[in-house]
């Protein structure tokens, strides 16, 4: 074996070229690290700045939807946030909000893009009902029904609810609920013909029915309910029933639809106004007597009987409070006698 001055020398050189690897390993797996953080940085920004390409290139390119910004959201629930119904609200990786665009159209259509490329990323990796559920709900609300497909294909239940963590709305909701409220309309008949339950209630005890009057919905989400069996003289909030909601909307489809369905003409909110009572107050507002018309003929046709007087009674206390409605009632108060005359009137 060799010693001296010759073996010291080889057994220092082998010692630093280790130490010198080790410091290049060290130095690239800093860069790399920067360079991983850079690109999630980069991810959290296009998100803010609802730049759909520039989130697909960096997902691809290994950016993590994991990642979390300043206040520590991540990137998912970033875009959970911004849901192409809120552009300009997000939060950029140093912080600030992204600058206001005036057009709102092309910035919620490219919001809804990058929330579906996070989506499909993040489903594809998920196998648990309890990790699926952050991708689930924000689906479900915003329409994509290729993203609710695979979470189905995995096993998750159709009547999930919320519970308060994925950023998509409060406790107890199902995703029929929330495709309902929107509305999304064909992601609700997905919903159905899988199998979803309208009747499910949420922490409220309402039932998806009720869910569809949080927007304007569609004729078709309703009648696509009440094929479904969706209870239609529930009472929500305010002692609401979904004809009061459709009469409030001024939705006159859902309000034939619901009332060719069976709904009750004759039960009273919690304040005691009845939809026809409803209809009155929005008819003196706006001058437009199309859903009392509308309520009217359907009570003539059913033997429904109204309680003119107190109708009355109660458009005559809306005048007193709101006189520039008055000249409408001139004209409100015919239409109602007349129609009350076809029908039972109490």
């Amino acid at each position: 074996m060799r010693s001296g001055p010759r073996a010291r020398t080889g057994a220092s050189w082998k010692a630093a070229a280790i130490l010198a690897g080790l410091t290049a390993l060290a130095a690239l797996f800093i860069l790399l690290q920067s360079g991983a953080r850079k690109r999630d940085r980069d991810l959290y920004d296009a998100v803010a700045r609802s730049d759909s390409d520039a989130v697909g290139r960096l997902i691809a390119r290994g950016a993590s939807i994991d990642s979390t910004g300043p206040t520590g959201v991540s990137v998912l629930k970033n875009a959970v946030l911004i849901d192409g119904r809120r552009p300009g609200s997000g939060m950029t990786a140093s912080g600030r909000s992204p600058a206001y665009s005036p057009d709102m159209t092309a910035i919620s259509e490219r919001a809804g893009q990058c929330l579906h490329e996070i989506l499909v990323a993040q489903c594809r990796s998920l196998h648990t009902e309890a990790d699926m559920r952050s991708v689930w709900f924000p689906a479900a609300r915003s329409g994509f029904n290729d993203v609710l497909k695979i979470c189905l294909d995995k096993g998750i239940k159709v009547d999930l609810k919320t519970d308060g963590t994925e950023g998509v709305d409060e406790p107890g909701k199902t995703a029929l609920h929330l495709a309902a409220s929107e509305p999304r309309t064909e992601t609700v008949q997905f919903l159905l013909d899988h199998g979803a339950d309208a009747n499910v209630l949420d922490g409220h005890g309402e039932n998806c029915l009720l869910a569809a009057f949080v927007t304007v919905p569609d004729t078709s989400t309703i009648t696509s309910l009440i094929r479904h069996h969706a209870a239609i003289n529930i009472r929500g909030r305010g002692g609401m029933t979904p004809l009061m909601w459709a009469v409030n909307r001024n939705q006159s489809g859902a309000t034939a639809a619901l009332l060719d369905a069976g709904a009750q003409m004759n039960v009273a909110d919690a304040r005691g106004n009845y939809p026809l009572d409803i209809a009155v107050m929005r008819s003196l507002i706006s001058g437009d007597q199309k859903m009392v018309r509308v309520l009217l003929a359907h009570g003539a046709a059913h033997g429904q009987r109204f309680d003119r007087s107190a109708t009355e009674a109660k458009a005559e206390e809306f005048i007193r409070s709101n006189p520039g409605c008055a000249s409408n009632w001139t004209r409100l108060r015919s239409t109602l006698r007349s129609g009350m005359r076809g029908s039972s009137v109490g």
